[in-house]
């Protein structure tokens, strides 16, 4: 990955600059793939699909899919032992998901 600058709703890669109407809460590195959890608004279901993907050129590669989370934002990302990307959402769902292509691999309740 370049370099990577940030600030609360702001990515700098190398020269491409990411801008977002909510703060980013977190991120992860995949190699050259940046995963980024965005803040979310209640009153905003677009906001919903807050976990998005940035190769290092700063262009979109994915943004998660909104068929299991519904209404719910995600809370939380994570790798596991074998660099899966994790994600949590706020009604308790637990998707376990390809870094790369953001394609879901398994989801269960987390409740």
């Amino acid at each position: 990955m370049k370099k990577i600058k940030m600030t609360s709703h702001k990515i700098v890669i190398d020269k491409s600059e990411i801008s977002f109407d909510y703060e980013i809460e977190e991120y992860l590195l995949y190699d050259d793939t940046l995963i980024v959890r965005l803040n979310w608004e209640k009153e905003n279901i677009n906001s919903y699909r807050n976990i998005l993907a940035f190769n290092n050129f700063g262009e979109l590669l994915w943004k998660i899919d909104s068929k299991l989370n519904g209404k719910y934002p995600y809370v939380k990302i994570d790798k596991d032992d074998n660099d899966v990307l994790i994600a949590y959402n706020f009604s308790g769902l637990k998707l376990s998901l390809d870094p790369l292509t953001g394609l879901i691999i398994k989801y269960n309740a987390n409740k």
